[in-house]
């Protein structure tokens, strides 16, 4: 590489700080080059960055992060911190420990884009030590959070399947022998005598028990599926017919909806426990909406889902059941596809956590949208035969 000879003027041709060819470059030049490019790069960094002077007042606000939440920061330059930022969580109190010194990290709900972030605080000192600004970085870690708690839910439900599933089978075992002696039992005894209802009570007892095991099979995922062409809209149709009580069920089937790919038998418990939960959440005048359609299933729409968010996109039915009871607050909605779970204080089952094992069965996702005071609409998404 050749060298300038000491005291000769740089090339005309020769590339500037951002390497680009310049014609007389003055040291003006070079500055506001620099500035701009600067800008540019905390323009579109993927953070929010912010700049608060020792005396409290925002003077810089720039990130990749406010453009996307659609914030404009030019009208809170200037402003107090105070009067900025809103005060989510520990907004002012962390602010307030940076200007005093310390230096840390916090997690907290961002309080200009709602989203969750990592905000780290550092400070720019003078030479006697004292504080002159402080420096927020504030990432945005709510798809790591998703993705931690989805892993999380994911190893839950494989860890309580396997035990429903180990329980259930035991539990068979000990059926087959309670029931088969109470049948023999009752060859020998005289109908109508006391210890013949006895035992016919332990055998009506067993049998309810059998089906408890079956529910748990249906959660664990390790029922036996015969899966088949099965019309979701007849299904609907008697499911609702056979359904007790005063409420009113209105029906929207999509008539052009094609057969699913399932067990019927399976599909039709799943189906009657999400309308039962539904009739059960209303009060007594109350309305359960039942609509089947076929929707376009996208990444984004199997992220919400309660199971199986590694959907391939594609078409797939929707069978949605609206009620408008109470509604479900958050805390409750991340358990109620847990075994055993309930708010009632009776009927504690596992109605909704045999839903959940029967939909994985079925490769299909659910989707829960509710909140308090608006009701709840529960979606299932099923494969096409």
């Amino acid at each position: 590489m050749s060298k300038e000879a000491p005291g000769e003027p740089a090339s005309a041709n020769a590339p500037d700080a951002l390497g680009q060819g310049r014609s007389n470059p003055s040291p003006a030049d070079s500055s506001a080059d620099g500035e701009a490019f600067l800008n540019a790069v905390v323009h579109n960094a993927p953070f929010i960055l912010a700049v608060i002077d020792a005396d409290g007042t925002l003077r810089m606000l720039e990130g990749r992060g406010l453009h996307e939440a659609g914030i404009d920061p030019a009208g809170m330059i200037g402003q107090p911190y105070s009067e900025a930022f809103p005060d989510v969580g520990e907004t002012h109190a962390n602010i307030r420990r940076a200007l005093a010194g310390e230096e840390f990290s916090d997690v907290l709900t961002g309080p200009l884009t709602g989203r969750t972030q990592q905000v780290n605080y550092s400070a720019l000192r003078n030479d006697a030590g004292e504080v002159v600004t402080v420096h927020m970085v504030a990432l945005d870690i709510t798809a790591r959070i998703e993705a931690d708690a989805a892993l999380r839910q994911s190893e839950k439900l494989e860890s309580l399947s396997i035990l429903a599933g180990g329980i259930a089978h035991d539990f068979n075992n000990l059926l087959v022998s309670i029931l088969g002696n109470a049948e023999l039992a009752l060859m020998d005894l005289q109908s109508g005598t006391p210890v013949h209802e006895a035992v016919t009570a332990i055998g009506e007892a067993g049998k309810r028990a059998a089906e408890l095991s079956l529910q748990m099979l249906a959660y664990s995922g390790q029922n036996q599926f015969f899966a088949i062409p099965v019309d979701l809209n007849d299904l609907v149709q008697e499911v609702a017919q056979r359904t007790d009580g005063p409420m009113r069920i209105t029906l929207s089937l999509d008539e052009r909806l094609a057969p699913v790919l399932a067990d019927a038998a399976q599909l039709r418990l799943a189906v009657v426990a999400i309308v039962t939960n539904a009739v059960e959440a209303n009060a007594e005048d109350g309305l359960v909406e039942i609509t089947t359609s076929t929707v376009r299933g996208t990444a984004e729409l199997f992220a919400r889902c309660h199971l199986s968010p590694e959907m391939s996109e594609g078409s797939y039915a929707c069978l949605e059941v609206r009620d408008h009871g109470a509604g479900i607050n958050p805390q409750v909605r991340s358990r109620i596809f847990d075994p055993f779970f309930s708010t009632k204080f009776v009927g504690r089952g596992l109605g909704l956590a045999a839903v959940s094992g029967i939909v994985r069965g079925l490769h299909g996702a659910i989707e829960v949208e509710s909140q308090p005071g608006e009701g709840a609409t529960f979606r299932v998404y099923l494969p096409f035969a």
